[in-house]
């Protein structure tokens, strides 16, 4: 399995964040979803990559040789 540092880097940077966070912003985001700003054409190709993800696997990529190494990739 193939180490990926920069996977740690976001969640290190996400727990600093957590700890540092004021208590009343953690109060707030139990009443309002979280949300994030992106721009039009990162919101573009998200929703072409979802669609194109979804028509793979109702292709069956699931059953592709290599899907599980690709997940686990993912996932590391």
């Amino acid at each position: 399995m193939t180490h990926h540092p920069h996977g740690q880097t976001k969640e290190r940077l996400a727990a600093a964040a957590e700890l540092n966070e004021p208590e009343w912003i953690g109060a707030d985001r139990a009443q309002e979803p979280e949300t994030v700003t992106i721009s039009r054409a990162e919101y573009d190709q998200l929703l072409a990559d979802q669609a194109k993800l979804r028509a793979l696997e109702a292709m069956g990529v699931d059953n592709w040789s290599g899907y599980s190494d690709a997940m686990e990739q993912l996932a590391a």
